[in-house]
């Protein structure tokens, strides 16, 4: 009987021409004139629409009396002639009126479902393109052919409204284009202003935006928006992933950098991928891993980052095959840094995810100190630290600026000058607390090493160096957050 009823149902739509949503909107007014409001939203309602049309649930007395209204007819008319003649005639106490004790016992009489269906008040399929925009449709069960007697003209259009129905659905999207240009503009803003801002909130405000972008990316979104919103969840998991790693949660942030990694796999974009391998490439530094670090950012390599993605990775590269002996590979990996910066197009995030001329200096003396060539430590930072003093103050990377002056004090200790090494660490040991993040604090120790060795130990100014830089790691971000 419900494969009778459906089929004509869907009739007496297509007839009117109707599309599914409009079915939907019509049984809205209906039960808003009948004074029902505990109906669902409109939306929902075309969905129970094309599961009363599929055969899939029975229809209860509640929407039968719905349907009559949409449709203009008497209870006594609803369905084929078949099936009325089977059904009791629904009495009335005066012409058009249904009794309230009627509608009453219909609105809470028990839905007529099919074993292994849904209940007719749940929110929609929960596959295929119907499912109430779950974002990953999969294909959906056949739905009920169209009937032997069919003429050509009612088959005809029953299939066009099935292309119909999908077109609907495909052209549908729960994000507009301004909304993921604020959102690619909040990375931007968030990259760059973590180059003079304390971490901790920046970090806070970045896991709100990544809720807001996954919030979307559960939802449906035409193709190019999807890949669109995928790129900047990429973006902002990287960022997360650089964030917490500056705070020592290298857990976490390697967490955060494999979701990256997922999202600019799904976005296809390689300047996604590189930044995410240079990030990696990061964590796995700070964190011990050298050898990690050297081949995850030799892979970032491989792609074709029109930005500065390319020099990030090369530095990174030179910089853990230095902390490995391997002098000769350190260098040549240098060299292919500083061609990639003289070819760097714009940077599509910037900020943190950049390299501008100063910041390729601090990394580059870096390279040196393990090295071991104090002469170029020296010659990188003096341009590295004049650079970001005629720099604007939202192009300054204080980060950047003061692993140059730690890389600075060390050259200077390698040449035997405990004065220059004092000096160059001034500014470093002023840094307020809530902005000496895990790296700064883990140079800095490579700092306090070198001030135990014979030749200083038994000086006081290297003894209260030592003194200054455990005060300092010990009133760090990390420490503070664990407090």
């Amino acid at each position: 009987m419900l494969d009778i009823l459906s089929t004509w149902l869907r009739e007496q739509r297509l007839a009117r021409g109707w599309s599914v949503a409009e079915m939907g909107r019509q049984l809205q007014q209906a039960a808003k004139a009948s004074n029902d409001h505990t109906v669902p939203r409109t939306a929902i309602l075309a969905s129970y629409v094309r599961r009363w049309e599929a055969g899939r649930i029975g229809l209860t007395e509640r929407y039968r009396l719905h349907y009559c209204t949409a449709l203009g007819i008497q209870p006594s008319q609803f369905g084929p002639s078949q099936l009325q003649t089977q059904q009791p005639e629904l009495t009335s106490t005066s012409a058009g009126t249904v009794s309230g004790d009627v509608v009453a016992a219909t609105i809470l009489a028990a839905p007529d479902v099919r074993s292994g269906t849904d209940m007719p008040d749940s929110p929609g399929e929960s596959n295929g393109y119907r499912g109430a925009g779950n974002g990953h449709p999969v294909p959906e069960r056949p739905e009920q052919a169209a009937s032997v007697g069919d003429s050509p003209d009612l088959l005809m259009a029953m299939i066009a409204e099935e292309s119909l129905d999908f077109g609907e659905w495909a052209d549908t999207s729960n994000i507009g284009d301004a909304t993921l240009e604020h959102y690619a503009a909040r990375v931007r803003q968030l990259a760059s202003d973590y180059q003079h801002a304390a971490p901790y909130p920046l970090l806070l405000e970045t896991r709100l935006l990544r809720d807001r972008v996954f919030g979307r990316l559960r939802g449906h979104q035409r193709p190019g928006q999807a890949r669109e919103l995928y790129l900047i969840a990429a973006q902002v998991c990287g960022l997360l992933a650089w964030m917490s790693g500056d705070m020592s949660f290298y857990r976490a942030a390697d967490a955060h950098a494999w979701t990256g990694w997922v999202c600019a796999e799904h976005a296809d974009h390689d300047g996604a991928r590189t930044w995410i391998r240079a990030t990696q490439s990061k964590l796995a530094y700070w964190d011990g891993r050298f050898i990690e670090s050297a081949q995850l950012a030799e892979d970032g390599l491989r792609y074709d980052s029109p930005d500065s993605g390319q020099v990030m990775v090369a530095l990174f590269h030179a910089r853990a095959l230095a902390r490995l002996g391997r002098d000769q590979d350190a260098a040549d990996a240098l060299d292919q840094a500083q061609a990639g910066l003289e070819r760097a197009g714009d940077d599509e995030v910037g900020g943190l995810w950049s390299v501008i001329p100063a910041r390729f200096h601090s990394l580059a003396s870096n390279v040196q100190v393990w090295r071991r060539d104090p002469g170029q430590v020296l010659t990188e930072t003096s341009r590295a630290l004049e650079q970001f003093e005629t720099a604007g103050p939202r192009e300054r990377n204080y980060g950047a600026e003061i692993h140059a002056r730690i890389d600075q004090a060390q050259a200077h200790l390698l040449l035997r000058d405990l004065d220059g090494a004092d000096t160059a660490l001034r500014p470093v040991l002023a840094l307020v607390p809530e902005s000496r993040y895990e790296p700064i604090a883990q140079h800095l120790g490579q700092v306090r090493q070198a001030l135990a060795q014979p030749e200083f130990r038994d000086t006081s100014r290297a003894r209260q160096l030592q003194e200054e830089i455990e005060t300092y790691c010990q009133e760090s971000i990390v420490k503070g957050l664990s407090a």
